[in-house]
């Protein structure tokens, strides 16, 4: 989901690779709303980023060197990931973009996927630091969150943040119904409008995987 008022700033991706049992990801925060001449390089940026860090099997440090270098507008936290749908590894970098959350069994596992972050897209700082890859094997059943900075930061009219644990609790409310990935996002897009009173201060963008393993041939991920 990603939502937005004005000028695109948000974007997510995702794309099946060619190896046909991995999932590739892509969430890219530009972190600031942009004027109609940053907008134009901005959107040409979301053309390449669909193209470089979707359909290639290549490293994800690869990747996210490819996407910095490939970028005109302005700096960017981004996660850029892979899902094994097969073992169930996940690989992926994160240039300044909130850790993602891992929820297994019905709780959020604090601090599973947390790292050091790496620096953000867009100046060319990756050039000569190179990302990090991180990888995490998860087990059946388990979802990860990925969102951006607008989703925490989102406001009540009285200036109440939405907070990490919020937004954990949302979905670990709807895992407790035994909602599917899917009506689990449903439901947290409708929290988080409610609490801005349906009004967007600012883009938000959340990505929700499920994985289960499967039998060649047979989709392993939801959401």
């Amino acid at each position: 989901m990603a939502a937005f008022e004005g000028v695109l700033a948000d974007l997510l991706a995702r794309s099946p690779l060619l190896s046909g049992r991995e999932l590739a990801t892509a969430v890219y925060d530009a972190g600031r709303s942009m004027g109609l001449t940053d907008s134009a390089m901005y959107v040409a940026d979301l053309q390449q980023i669909r193209l470089i860090a979707l359909p290639l099997p290549v490293a994800e440090s690869q990747r996210t060197l490819d996407i910095d270098t490939s970028l005109a507008g302005p700096a960017a936290a981004a996660v850029v990931a892979r899902l094994d749908t097969a073992d169930g590894v996940l690989t992926w970098t994160d240039c300044g973009h909130p850790a993602p959350l891992l929820i297994r069994a019905g709780r959020v596992v604090r601090h599973a996927l947390e790292r050091e972050p790496g620096l953000p897209l867009g100046w060319g700082f990756l050039i000569a630091s190179p990302p990090t890859e991180h990888r995490q094997r998860l087990q059946p059943g388990d979802r990860i969150l990925v969102y951006s900075d607008g989703v925490t930061e989102a406001r009540s009219p009285d200036g109440d943040l939405y907070g990490e644990q919020r937004l954990a609790d949302t979905v670990i409310r709807a895992i407790a119904a035994g909602d599917p990935a899917p009506e689990a996002l449903r439901r947290l897009v409708q929290s988080l409008w409610h609490h801005q009173d349906h009004k967007l201060r600012d883009d938000a963008t959340i990505l929700l995987i499920e994985w289960h393993p499967t039998a060649p041939g047979e989709s392993a991920h939801r959401g």
